[in-house]
């Protein structure tokens, strides 16, 4: 695995956006909708709070900056984001409603891997996305 490292340029938004959904859909209890809208956009969906859309270009495919950068806050955001709609929807600390403190969300690069997940730290972070950008 020595020698693979990450072609910045071919990291597309829909790449992004198509794994978030994948791994993070089926986490969702079946009152809460996940809808891949396009290539780009999520659309989460619940009663309360309503309808969230989360455009994962808008972020990668920032002219300025980092690629690297943007694909890191646009997971980020993303987990956020979900967090977000689930605690308003559910009322209780989300993933993990035991808790008396939020797990904060949390997204990383490690060995080629960029990883999300919710923890008081990233290093704590149970994680729930892994992505393998190594080319």
């Amino acid at each position: 695995m020595s020698g693979l490292t990450t072609d910045w340029d071919s990291v597309s938004a829909s790449v992004i956006a198509r794994a978030l959904f994948d791994q993070l859909r089926d986490l969702l209890p079946q009152d809460v909708s996940m809808v891949l809208d396009g290539d780009v956009r999520i659309v989460l969906s619940a009663d309360p709070p309503g309808r969230s859309v989360f455009d994962v270009a808008l972020i990668v495919d920032q002219e300025t900056g980092r690629r690297e950068d943007h694909v890191l806050a646009a997971v980020w955001g993303f987990v956020s984001s979900l967090q977000d709609v689930m605690v308003l929807h559910t009322r209780a600390p989300w993933p993990d409603p035991t808790k008396l403190n939020i797990d904060l969300p949390h997204a990383w690069f490690e060995n080629g891997f960029l990883y999300a997940g919710f923890g008081q730290t990233a290093a704590d972070s149970t994680t729930l996305v892994s992505m393998d950008l190594r080319s």
